[in-house]
């Protein structure tokens, strides 16, 4: 065991200052509860991520140039684009923000939760304010179908524009991404056959397991957002429980919140899904309401994105603000 020469007088001072430094930073990150700031739980079960959150997470390499690294880099981000024409604002119209945050690191995929282009999805939108922003990544784009996209009929403007980046007319669809695979769902339960979608995902659950994967759909399961957990998100959460997914992606609140591992029926269990909450693409920022049990960290300051690390046997995650502040962090190995 290492052993301390004897502290000063002036040195026992200078650490019982930083002591009461730490501490106040701990009581800022887990007490506050005014609006817009960021929030870690008191009563969290696991380790106290966002003080930690100015620390980077080393990537792995590879050990030859020959070698492909064992992991792929995620951006991932909902509710984005304003209909044109708009007007940029701290908390709205911030699309362009958060693509220059996207472009500003180095990504293999990007994820759109949904309501990609508002108002309605149509399609002249989306040529004029998505894709000169978000439209940089079109081709390493996965789409999720919002509710926003269906104010098109048939939301014919989203299938337009992202054309064969979505398979088939239903908007669910999987893919393979480095040694994960990603479940592309509708959530938009009053637009498409859920029944038939979940049948559909207990099949391809069956028919091609991973280690490690993840969903993302519009609507979430829980939120502590104005929308509140969603009952179409529900009806996929027992397959993906099941089956041991890891991660669960969605938008529609306006806000960024991360949740403990959970089951269905909202039990916090370590064998739980870890879902998140992020509808901070750009185009406005929403108050949190009642808080839902097991919400970990949210934030509603400014719009950001959640950036994943995706490893063979695990996930590095962080939240930035378009400002590039890393405000939360953690890593997880997967279930199975």
């Amino acid at each position: 065991m290492r052993t301390s020469a004897p502290t000063s007088g002036l040195g026992q001072t200078l650490l019982k200052c930083r002591a009461w430094a730490v501490l106040a930073v701990v009581a800022v990150l887990t007490t506050s509860s005014m609006p817009g700031q960021a929030v870690l739980d008191p009563q969290s079960d696991e380790p106290p991520l966002a003080v930690a959150a100015a620390e980077e997470y080393a990537e792995p390499t590879a050990t030859s140039s020959s070698t492909a690294p064992s992991y792929v880099r995620i951006a991932a981000a909902g509710d984005i684009a304003c209909e044109p024409p708009y007007t940029v604002t701290q908390r709205s119209c911030r699309h362009g923000a958060t693509a220059r945050l996207i472009s500003s690191r180095s990504v293999d995929g990007v994820l759109a939760l949904g309501d990609t282009q508002y108002e309605t999805g149509a399609y002249a939108d989306y040529l004029q304010s998505y894709d000169p922003t978000w439209g940089a990544f079109k081709q390493r784009t996965f789409p999720v179908v919002g509710n926003h996209e269906y104010r098109t009929p048939g939301a014919q403007g989203f299938f337009s524009y992202f054309g064969e980046r979505v398979p088939g007319p239903r908007a669910w669809y999987a893919s393979n991404i480095g040694a994960w695979r990603i479940y592309v769902l509708n959530s938009n339960c009053d637009q498409v056959d859920c029944d038939a979608q979940v049948q559909w995902l207990k099949e391809d659950l069956v028919a091609h397991p991973r280690r490690c994967s993840l969903a993302a759909m519009h609507h979430p399961r829980f939120s502590s957002g104005p929308h509140g957990n969603s009952v179409w998100a529900a009806r996929f959460w027992p397959a993906l429980d099941k089956h041991q997914a890891d991660l669960v992606l969605a938008g529609h609140d306006h806000d960024y919140e991360r949740f403990a591992p959970k089951h269905n029926s909202g039990a916090v269990a370590a064998n739980g899904l870890r879902s998140f909450v992020v509808g901070t693409g750009g185009k406005t920022l929403y108050s949190f309401e009642t808080i839902e049990p097991g919400s970990r960290f949210r934030y509603n300051r400014s719009a950001g994105v959640l950036f994943l690390t995706l490893r063979d046997e695990g996930y590095t995650w962080r939240y930035r603000t378009v400002g590039g502040t890393l405000l939360d962090s953690g890593t997880a190995n997967c279930l199975r």
